[in-house]
């Protein structure tokens, strides 16, 4: 209760908060109706196998150039282009061409963890830096509550939409999560941090 009157009251980490809640539920969605999608376009099970290492390397190499790129690039700019490169990952798996053509689908899901790995990194910085010590503890688990607590309610929400609709219908659900989740950080003041450096001079949040 403390962590979250705390991320309430803080704009970066409300911002934060909601930004992960919105992918949270847009990647569970997806993953819900990726394997019956592929079955309507008659894919072997194993493209969704492929699909996942190629995100779980993307990951790998965002996280590495997280921290490469931190003096180059604002940190405002990554916090908006991770969900974005979400959103953009998603158009190009439904992009995917008549030709029984994989590639699109290996080439979202590495856009799909590549933009956010490096969003990751980026939100747990500004989050360690705006929080007193003290309380950093109680802000963390109120956060993980949080993501870990909308993963299995919008799995069951892609299940209820899939079997109900299409799965195509709910990978552009998914989409469109994506998309609310870059509109966030674009609208709140994420976008405006130039650098690590300004944070350690906010005024503090009660």
């Amino acid at each position: 209760v403390e962590g979250g009157r705390f991320v309430g009251a803080n704009p970066f980490l409300r911002a934060i908060a909601v930004c992960a809640l919105l992918w949270n539920f847009a990647f569970s969605v997806l993953l819900v109706a990726m394997l019956p999608w592929l079955d309507e376009l008659a894919e072997e099970p194993g493209v969704f196998g492929i699909a996942l290492a190629c995100f779980g390397l993307a990951a790998t190499i965002g996280s590495w150039l997280a921290g490469r790129l931190a003096d180059s690039i604002r940190p405002g700019t990554v916090l908006v282009l991770g969900p974005a490169c979400s959103a953009l990952a998603i158009a190009v798996v439904l992009s995917r061409p008549s030709t029984n053509s994989t590639l699109s689908i290996y080439a979202g899901f590495f856009l799909l963890g590549l933009g956010p790995s490096m969003w990751l990194v980026a939100q747990n910085t500004v989050r360690q830096l705006v929080t007193p010590r003290a309380m950093l503890g109680r802000v963390n688990a109120m956060i993980q509550t949080a993501i870990y607590g909308v993963r299995p309610l919008s799995a069951i929400a892609g299940g209820v939409l899939v079997g109900a609709t299409t799965p195509r219908l709910g990978i552009s659900v998914a989409l469109g999560a994506f998309v609310l989740s870059t509109v966030v950080p674009l609208t709140t003041a994420l976008r405006n941090i130039r650098n690590y450096e300004d944070l350690t001079r906010v005024p503090s949040y009660p």
